[in-house]
């Protein structure tokens, strides 16, 4: 009885503990702007807020390696900015803005490069990502250019056409949203990576495209945490019924001796 009762506190302690247990750290708020392939990565940017307006903004690329569905946090990577009213094409460094660091915190945001960037004219920009890969593997270093509409309000004689799905359900929240992201690539792993002069894909489709994946992928996290969670309240309310008995047991057979 000593030895089960031991084992019902060790059940207790380790549920307690897997309530209080830290979580991983949430990544940089936004939607999906655009994904696509390179040779070695998957990547997505994101933007907070959106739609856009005059002002700051937070601008997030997020890379992945498709070889191992895991966040890539060994690269440099900076931004230009290409103006609505700069020469094209994007981006020359005495020409258009920047370079502009995106920082990465491998600890809390892995996978995920963020900075704040303002815009300071409505229009079409382009913003150009350039990923610097260590000596080492200096052969995944990539260039991908996306384009961005900044608005100059939201008011006005016409109003901003919002996506049905890029709303803040949609957003991309990422320490989560890479694992969820990573989880989802693993499932459809049997299908082939596009090719990287297939990179960029429409700005407007992409939130739509992301939305199904990350909706699906949290639900499935949601149902096996939540049966994880019962397995160790199933376990001590077996060990109760099963030392019940025994219990009860006791002082009969002690009387009995006697």
């Amino acid at each position: 009885m000593f030895i089960t009762r031991k084992v019902i506190t060790a059940l207790w302690l380790m549920l307690l503990l897997s309530f209080v247990t830290p979580t991983p750290g949430q990544a940089h708020g936004g939607v999906v702007i655009d994904t696509g392939f390179t040779d070695h990565f998957e990547w997505l940017v994101s933007i907070d807020p959106y739609p856009t307006l005059l002002g700051e903004a937070t601008l997030t690329l997020l890379v992945y390696d498709i070889a191992t569905y895991e966040p890539m946090s060994d690269l440099t990577v900076q931004i230009y900015l290409a103006a609505p009213d700069a020469p094209r094409p994007c981006c020359q460094p005495e020409t258009h803005r920047g370079p502009i660091d995106l920082i990465v915190d491998p600890e809390i945001y892995p996978g995920d490069y963020s900075n704040v960037v303002t815009f300071d004219q409505p229009g079409d920009w382009e913003l150009q990502f350039v990923a610097t890969a260590p000596e080492t593997i200096g052969a995944k270093s990539f260039t991908l250019v996306v384009p961005l509409q900044i608005h100059a309000t939201m008011g006005g004689s016409q109003p901003i056409p919002i996506d049905a799905n890029a709303t803040p359900d949609v957003a991309a929240t990422a320490t989560m949203f890479a694992q969820n992201v990573a989880e989802a690539r693993q499932e459809n792993s049997s299908q082939a990576a596009l090719p990287s002069s297939q990179e960029t894909t429409n700005a407007v489709d992409a939130p739509a495209d992301s939305a199904p994946t990350l909706a699906v992928t949290r639900g499935t996290n949601w149902w096996l945490w939540g049966g994880l969670g019962l397995v160790p309240i199933v376990l001590i309310g077996w060990l109760i019924l099963v030392s019940g008995p025994r219990d009860n047991e006791s002082p009969d057979k002690e009387s009995s001796d006697s």
